[in-house]
C-alpha cells in the first residue's frame, strides 16, 4: 500500500508562528505609542511656549497706548487705562483723552500674576539645578501660576477676566527663603515685562525659558 504524505504545518508550529509575530506587534505598538506620546509632550510643550510668548506680546500691545498707573511695591501686577471712545471720539470737550477700560469710561485693566493652589505646581531649584531668581544659589522652591487679565468698570467692579497662561509662570516663594524678581518693574522709563515659563514633562524633564520684554511708558 502506498503512503500518503501530508503536508502543512503542525498545531505546534501555528502557535509558535502566532507567539512571535505577537512579540513584534507589540513590540511595533509599544513604539508607535511612545513616539505619540512624544509627539503630543512635544505639541504640548510648543503651545505653552508660545502662550507665553504672546501672553508678553499682548501685555506690550496694550500698554504701550495706555496710562500705567504706578507699579505696586511687590511688582506683580500692572494696572492701566486705555483711550476709550466716547460719543465716536477718544477726546472730551477739553481735547483730552478719555480714559477708562473695554468696560467703560474710568474703568481700569490690569494684568497680573494667580498663584496655583495646587501644591504641586512648584518648581524646585535644587531639583532642577537652576537659579530661576538669579540670587547665586540654587536653593529656592516657587509657586507657579498663571497671568490673567482683568477688566474694571468706573466702579472698579470685576467684568471680566480671562487666563492669559496656563499654570506654568514662575513667581512668588514658597520656603521663606528668597523672593523672585518681580514680573514688572521700570527701568530707564520704561516697563520691564520679566518671567520664566515653567515646564515639566511625563518623564520629569524640565524645559523652561526666560522672557523678557519692555514697553516705553506714556506716562
Amino acid at each position: 500500500m502506498k503512503k500518503i504524505e501530508r503536508s502543512g504545518v503542525t498545531l505546534i508550529e501555528v502557535v509558535i508562528v502566532t507567539a512571535v509575530m505577537s512579540i513584534v506587534l507589540a513590540a511595533l505598538l509599544g513604539t508607535m505609542v511612545i513616539g505619540q506620546r512624544s509627539v503630543n509632550t512635544g505639541m504640548a510643550i510648543a503651545n505653552a511656549i508660545s502662550d507665553t510668548e504672546r501672553a508678553a506680546t499682548d501685555i506690550v500691545n496694550d500698554l504701550a497706548w495706555a496710562k500705567i498707573d504706578p507699579l505696586p511695591a511687590d511688582g506683580m501686577s500692572v494696572s492701566f487705562q486705555i483711550p476709550v471712545e466716547v460719543d465716536g471720539d477718544v477726546l472730551n470737550g477739553a481735547n483730552d483723552v478719555n480714559w477708562g477700560s473695554y468696560a467703560g469710561l474710568d474703568g481700569k485693566l490690569e494684568f497680573a500674576y494667580v498663584a496655583s493652589p495646587k501644591a504641586e505646581h512648584k518648581a524646585s531649584e535644587p531639583v532642577d539645578d537652576r537659579d530661576y531668581n538669579r540670587d547665586g544659589d540654587k536653593a529656592d522652591v516657587f509657586y507657579l501660576g498663571r497671568i490673567v487679565r482683568r477688566e474694571y468698570d468706573s466702579t472698579m467692579t470685576l467684568a471680566s477676566q480671562r487666563n492669559m497662561t496656563g499654570p506654568i509662570i514662575i513667581s512668588g516663594d514658597m520656603d521663606d527663603n528668597s523672593s523672585p524678581d518681580p514680573m514688572f518693574y521700570l527701568r530707564a522709563g520704561s516697563i520691564v515685562i520679566d518671567f520664566w515659563a515653567y515646564i515639566k514633562d511625563d518623564d520629569g524633564n524640565v524645559l523652561a525659558k526666560h522672557i523678557q520684554t519692555s514697553v516705553v511708558s506714556m506716562n
